[in-house]
């Protein structure tokens, strides 16, 4: 369950379900649901669809993980065989490139900040 999840995680995996999941899934029958609809599902989410923007990688893969969890948990009780998420690809989270302050720019901070803090 989630006992030793903190009440902000368990927050942020209700508006998942609540913002993503729901509108896309709840009129389906759970041992209806195949891994292409959930492929599909993920793929839509990184298309800008009217006045929704796309979604990140990192976006998508937090809610494949909410999702996944839910399936399996379906597994385990029985309620279906195979967990549809499993063979779905993900898209890759794209690493920022990081740009750390030179020590110039650091001494600029910190008189700044000096005077404020």
């Amino acid at each position: 369950g989630l006992v030793s999840v903190k009440p902000r995680t368990v927050d942020s995996y209700k508006t998942t379900v609540e913002n993503h999941l729901k509108p896309a899934f709840a009129a389906m029958k759970l041992d209806a649901l195949k891994t292409q609809d959930v492929q599909r599902f993920y793929n839509s989410l990184q298309v800008e669809c009217g006045d929704r923007k796309p979604l990140s990688a990192k976006s998508v893969r937090n809610i494949h993980g909410v999702f996944h969890k839910a399936m399996q948990q379906a597994v385990k009780l029985g309620h279906i065989r195979t967990n549809p998420a499993d063979p779905c690809d993900l898209p890759r989270a794209v690493r920022k490139d990081i740009h750390p302050l030179d020590n110039e720019a650091i001494a600029r901070f910190l008189k700044v900040a000096r005077g404020r803090y």
